[in-house]
């Protein structure tokens, strides 16, 4: 690991003082950084990590291997034996989807009679903290002020996640509720049909959670940071770009969809900060906001 720190480093200041020397990026150096991070994202104790850092739950995690030989498939996924929930989690990026995940579960499991209170997820930032080199990348683009938000560096793992929860339920039947936090910064609305298929949920319940783009209207402890500065402090700890200019299309988009809940579905402004309250607002205000946002724009 030691050996991997110092090609960061070196990779690092490279891209550095082709910045300053010819104003542009570092090309293919970038690629350097990228492949050490798919390398480690393919080892099966990453994948054990990033399984553990996408548990919600209020008991330890907990994973076995049930064969001699080592390969994720053959590790069990040990959850309780409770009939599966769904809930899917809409709202722009940095409004607070996954903070505040602890919190919407133990909400929903005080409310619906033997409603599970552990839930696994698919979340790209904890993907991200799970990866000891991509940790090692940001750390050092902060102390030599190099941008890698822009560069796509980290792979996608979610597939391979995903699919080990479908082996999960098809080899042992184990009873997994997901927690989906999504965006919907895209032109398309994806298919939600294989986490209701995992978890075989048709009255999976809808969570719509929000912050203002900038200025919060609200006051006091109600009072949200706004999804700009939010996301903008966000990059810099997770070595993601963040997109400010998807709002519009993820409020209106998740506003839309989180009605398709069969379960119920409940639309939460997120303060975003410790000593901040959250708010639940009704549609009708929920649109307001929305219109009153792109005006001023």
């Amino acid at each position: 690991m030691q050996n991997i720190e110092q090609i960061i480093i070196d990779t690092i200041i490279k891209i550095k003082t082709i910045n300053i020397k010819t104003n542009s990026e570092g090309g293919n150096y970038y690629n350097i950084l990228k492949n050490l991070v798919k390398q480690e994202t393919g080892t099966l104790e990453y994948q054990l990590r990033a399984l553990s850092y996408n548990y919600i739950g209020d008991t330890p995690f907990n994973i076995i291997n049930e064969s001699t030989e080592d390969i994720l498939d053959n590790y069990r996924l040990i959850l309780p034996d409770v009939k599966p929930r769904l809930i899917m989690v809409f709202g722009p990026s940095a409004s607070g989807k996954t903070t505040s995940s602890s919190e919407m579960i133990k909400m929903f499991s005080k409310s619906y009679q033997d409603f599970p209170t552990c839930f696994m997820t698919l979340d790209g930032g904890k993907f991200r903290k799970a990866s000891n080199v991509f940790q090692m990348i940001i750390r050092q683009a902060a102390i030599h002020d190099v941008n890698i938000a822009s560069h796509n560096i980290f792979p996608k793992v979610k597939h391979t996640i995903m699919k080990y929860y479908q082996n999960q339920v098809a080899k042992y039947n184990t009873m997994i509720s997901l927690y989906i936090p999504i965006t919907l910064g895209k032109s398309y609305i994806q298919s939600y049909s294989r986490y209701v298929e995992l978890t075989r949920d048709t009255n999976w319940i809808g969570i719509f959670i929000w912050q203002h783009k900038y200025d919060c209207i609200y006051e006091g402890k109600y009072k949200c940071n706004g999804c700009a500065k939010s996301g903008i402090e966000r990059e810099k700890l997770e070595g993601k770009k963040y997109k400010l200019y998807k709002w519009e299309a993820s409020m209106e988009r998740g506003l839309n969809e989180v009605k398709k809940a069969k379960g119920g579905f409940y639309c939460i402004h997120n303060g975003g900060r410790l000593d901040s309250l959250i708010t639940i607002a009704e549609d009708i205000d929920m649109k307001q906001v929305l219109m009153n946002e792109i005006m001023v724009i």
